[in-house]
């Protein structure tokens, strides 16, 4: 599907190699990754420390092969690069001096869009690696079952910030939220209250009752644009307990900051009729 369609692919110097570069341009794939010198395919000139010593910062050495292109580029350090998407033209990027300022210096176009692009990776990676659920296993698809997963929920995440983008500002109707928030929100959803736990005793039927007013519900109040603030139950209402208690919860229908364990169940009690 996805042959003959003009596609670039970016990856890091783990994948990048020459028989992967010619694979993927015979179904029409172009490729721009960086590169290990000491796997088979790549210039020896461009690796020689005698041509480093001589480069300075923003310096460019390439070699061709019909439309394949090795580059080495001077950054703080040498930076190797090959590509068949991008022939080595420079563009500017700016880098930071010693004494703190910042200069433009030279650097090729490929070298450019592969720290563009590659971005995402390294954000995807940073993001998994906060609440990811990566685990040792002796059996190796258990551990890449997770990780897709992961990457599943990540990408979900990274789709809810663009929807929040591009429908809530300008101007910010509330703030959205948090990967963690997102991931207890998810599963929430997934689970629904349901638990594996088998009921000891007999049953008893009962009739189910509600012991939620109608229209009222727990719910993170930041949403509706409600600071974090002190619960109005138990920090000022009536029932004071000489304790300072804040939450970003509440009941989004009588706009009160409360408690979710006990404040809030014990303040709507009284809307229930016999109360």
């Amino acid at each position: 599907m996805l042959a003959h369609r003009q596609h670039t692919v970016y990856v890091d110097n783990f994948f990048t190699s020459m028989p992967l570069l010619t694979e993927l341009e015979s179904n029409g794939i172009s490729l721009c990754g960086t590169y290990r010198t000491n796997r088979i395919g790549f210039p020896k000139e461009l690796t020689d420390k005698e041509t480093l010593k001589k480069m300075k910062r923003g310096d460019v050495v390439a070699r061709y092969k019909g439309n394949t292109s090795c580059v080495v580029w001077m950054d703080k350090r040498p930076v190797y690069l090959v590509s068949n998407a991008f022939m080595p033209d420079t563009t500017s990027v700016k880098r930071k001096n010693a004494d703190g300022s910042t200069s433009l210096i030279s650097c090729p176009v490929g070298v450019a869009n592969y720290n563009r692009y590659m971005g995402g990776v390294d954000l995807t990676d940073q993001l998994k690696g906060s609440y990811g659920y990566n685990r040792k296993s002796k059996r190796w698809w258990f551990r890449l079952f997770f990780h897709m997963v992961d990457l599943a929920v990540i990408n979900s995440f990274i789709l809810y910030r663009h929807c929040y983008q591009i429908h809530c500002h300008p101007p910010l109707k509330f703030m959205p939220m948090s990967q963690l928030q997102f991931r207890c929100q998810l599963a929430d959803g997934l689970v629904n209250h349901f638990s594996s736990r088998k009921q000891r005793g007999r049953a008893v039927a009962s009739p189910v009752v509600s012991l939620t007013p109608s229209g009222h519900k727990i719910q993170d109040l930041r949403q509706l644009g409600v600071v974090k603030g002190r619960c109005e139950y138990c920090s000022l209402g009536e029932h004071k307990r000489r304790k300072r208690k804040e939450t970003v919860y509440g009941c989004p229908k009588c706009v009160k900051r409360l408690c979710p364990a006990n404040c809030w169940t014990e303040f709507h009690s009284k809307l229930l009729p016999g109360h």
